[in-house]
């Protein structure tokens, strides 16, 4: 056990106050909307601190400790890029104000109201399935932080028998999120999700000022220093050999920003339960600083977690974190890497609070989707299919019989989940399985009246086609990213041809820049081929050369392959060949190791996915209504606008004349103070982008040295701790303001029973 009893007592003492606070909800729950959309109560400080915990999640914390440790300062420096998407998504209302004002309470509600029932049924069936299958991912991170950063044995004895630890953690992690969900719904979920993003806040807070008191800087940059010179954790312009998140990365990350986070209905209880459309948008607006104070600190963390295990001076930390790594896979390897290290290095009491964090992070995320995906197959898939409408008390039995069902499919995923690529990558891939059905149809549904019917469906089924086939190469040709070294990494079994018999890959692995393989039914035992350190790119295919000579046998029997017998061999499994004797090609035919518009992993390949079925969409909802006249979807009466408006936010989203709030699309519904807000985070965000601008021309102007990064990154990690602090003093304030007043509201609302979530 790492965990001190004072650390224990702060879990215990956390769990038990959401537990209270849990329990106190239940008397407002009094209905279905009450349930899906806690009643439509919801103000914007609320909002935005349910909607920091919903995306949150123990597996976004791990994966960004992965991804930075990788990428280091650059990686934010490249994030800066996206500040302008980020104003312009969350500033203008982009998705969600629309979303709010149909008044619809899950995605394939409005659907239906769009394209038809028979969608709302297939899209209900299709994302439930394979957003489930993508989120089976988060027990199992989770599973594994906690197991590696409490320091919990790999078995326990119960009952007489040996039971994974693995089994037990898992299960106990999704009792306590369907616990929350099952008690109250959305009222519960949105109240407890506040205070575990308020608790977030503040040990997020704790937690950066710690580092930044007991590391100097100077020692953080000579840590640093140990990075190769193409993977610079200082200079954003020397991080091409990065492993997967070179500048490229980020590019692609702008464009999910503006077209699937906004639109994947991770939060849709949370948007429903906006009490108007400003309110939500405005939750949005406030976002920028919720993230802000999120994701400095998760950025920051594994920078320093870097440095402190490549200082001589940490030596004994190394050797603690080394020795907790020990015979891990490299995936895990790279998950809990992080994470272990904060375990021997943070003090008593800090340590608890952050397996509290994390534990807050895993319970919030995870009780938003249990009641997302059980309210998505219970509205969406079961009721539609029912000739006779369900009373209010049988509707949330089905509701919760539905979250329990999906409780219980997640933990079988977990169990049986093999990960084979980067979380980002693999969530990429999850993205582009809906985007034909999900993403682009609902933007369509939102912001344009020509969409049609034909074209969703269209779209919805060749997105599907193709991302399974991408799945299926990424799952047969994982070979590492080579980049300008092979590295080191694993792939799957392949069968090679040769003239005169043909030879089994077995899983292998690659390391010290030698490729090792084992031949399973043959005499070899193993065969190592020194790769050269360059890899080239020829006819859109990725090969490196191999130097037959230094083809040597290892232990066992000692077998010199035959230059000769190699002169034309392929694989089945990805695409292996070998020509010429002397030296050879090593191809790798597989979108994994295209250097060209494709490179296999999931983040390109899910962004292409995309872009062709969006021109799909397009193309053929125009051939509907210029050949066969499809008429026009009326958008006034879908938003509640115009002479449809009956809320009193709907009737006053008038615009003024003004020529700058036209720009910024603020309308009479902004008050003073929202105004000053609104202006105050666009000034922020546009000063460090004019930064990043500045930056990128001095560096291809005159250059700057690697000193000069190290000393603006450590002008802007003050000016961001600074940031934090007056942050989460902000936004915990406004949401204990707004939790009082939800409770208020509720207490006096009138329920319909029609408001159910159904059309007609």
């Amino acid at each position: 056990m790492n965990l001190h009893w004072i650390d224990w007592t702060l879990i215990v003492v956390f769990l038990g106050l959401l537990t209270g606070a849990a329990l106190f909800t239940r008397t407002y729950m009094r209905g279905v909307a009450d349930f899906m959309a806690a009643g439509r109560c919801a103000n914007r400080y609320l909002l935005t601190s349910a909607h920091a915990m919903s995306m949150l999640g123990l597996m976004q914390v791990v994966q960004e400790f992965q991804t930075y440790y990788e990428a280091g300062f650059g990686g934010i420096w490249w994030m800066t890029m996206t500040i302008p998407i980020g104003l312009a998504v969350s500033l203008s209302g982009w998705v969600v104000y629309r979303w709010r004002a149909t008044r619809v309470l899950t995605q394939a509600q409005l659907f239906e109201m769009r394209y038809g029932k028979g969608y709302r049924i297939f899209t209900g069936i299709v994302v439930f399935a394979t957003q489930l299958f993508g989120l089976s991912i988060f027990p199992t991170v989770a599973t594994r932080f906690f197991v590696n950063y409490l320091g919990l044995p790999e078995f326990v004895p119960l009952f007489g028998f040996d039971v994974p630890t693995f089994y037990l953690i898992v299960s106990m992690l999704l009792f306590l999120a369907l616990a929350f969900t099952f008690i109250g719904g959305q009222i519960t979920v949105i109240v407890t999700d506040s205070m575990q993003a308020m608790f977030t806040m503040i040990v997020f807070a704790l937690i950066f000022g710690l580092l930044l008191f007991k590391l100097d800087w100077s020692a953080l940059t000579e840590g640093l220093a140990a990075a190769p010179e193409n993977a610079s954790k200082v200079n954003p312009f020397k991080m091409g050999g990065t492993y997967l998140y070179s500048p490229k990365f980020y590019f692609i990350l702008a464009f999910y920003m503006i077209f699937i986070w906004p639109a994947g209905g991770w939060n849709q209880a949370a948007t429903a339960s906006a009490k108007t459309p400003h309110e939500s948008r405005m939750s949005i607006v406030l976002s920028n600083v919720r993230n802000h104070i999120i994701y400095s600190t998760l950025f920051i963390v594994p920078i320093f977690a870097y440095a402190l295990l490549h200082l001589p001076e940490y030596a004994d930390l190394q050797q603690s974190v080394t020795g907790a790594l020990a015979g891990q896979e490299d995936q895990v390897m790279r998950q809990i890497r992080v994470p272990v290290l904060l375990a021997n290095f943070l003090p008593i009491g800090v340590k608890g609070l952050f397996a509290a964090l994390a534990l807050a992070t895993f319970i919030s995320t995870n009780n938003s989707y249990l009641l997302q995906f059980g309210g998505m197959f219970a509205q969406d898939v079961v009721l539609p299919l029912r000739k006779k409408t369900l009373g209010p008390k049988a509707h949330m039995r089905l509701l919760r019989i539905s979250i329990v069902a999906v409780a219980v499919l997640y933990f079988g995923l977990s169990i049986v989940f093999n990960q084979k690529q980067d979380m980002q990558m693999f969530f990429a891939l999850v993205w582009a399985s809906v985007a034909g059905c999900l993403y682009i149809p609902f933007l369509a549904a939102l912001y344009w009246k020509r969409g049609t019917m034909r074209a969703a469906w269209i779209t919805a089924i060749i997105g599907l086609l193709l991302t399974f086939g991408a799945f299926d190469l990424v799952r047969n040709a994982s070979i590492p990213n080579l980049g300008d070294t092979f590295g080191s990494g694993k792939w799957n079994e392949h069968t090679l041809y040769f003239k005169s018999r043909s030879y089994t890959i077995a899983p292998g692995e690659a390391t010290g820049g030698s490729l090792v393989w084992r031949f399973g039914a043959e005499a070899y035992e193993v065969v190592d081929v020194p790769l050269e350190a360059r890899l080239t790119s020829r006819g859109g295919a990725a090969k490196a050369e191999i130097d037959a000579q230094t083809v040597k046998a290892g232990a066992g029997t000692i077998s010199i392959l035959d230059p000769d017998d190699l002169l034309v061999a392929e694989a089945s499994g990805g695409g292996f060949e070998f020509k010429q004797p002397g030296y050879h090609r090593f191809i790798v035919e597989s979108l994994k190791k295209i250097d060209g518009i494709f490179q296999g992993d999931g983040w390109n390949m899910g962004f292409w996915i995309y872009l062709i079925l969006a021109v799909i969409f397009i193309a053929v909802s125009w051939i509907d209504s210029l050949v066969a006249k499809v008429p026009e979807f009326n958008l006034d009466q879908l938003l509640h606008r115009g002479d449809y408006a009956s809320e009193k936010g709907e009737a006053e989203h008038e615009k003024f004349e003004n020529v700058w709030y036209q720009l910024f699309n603020i309308t009479r519904e902004f008050t003073f103070g929202d105004k000053l807000v609104f202006f105050i985070l666009t000034g922020w965000g546009i000063f460090w982008f004019f930064v990043f601008v500045i930056g990128c021309l001095c560096q291809w102007l005159i250059g700057i040295p690697d000193g000069v990064w190290a000393k603006y990154f450590q002008i802007s990690t003050y000016i961001n701790f600074a940031y934090v602090l007056v942050g989460a003093v902000w936004l915990v304030t406004g949401a204990l303001k707004n939790m009082k007043e939800m409770f208020r509201d509720l207490d006096a609302a009138q329920r319909d029973d029609s408001d159910d979530g159904m059309v007609g």
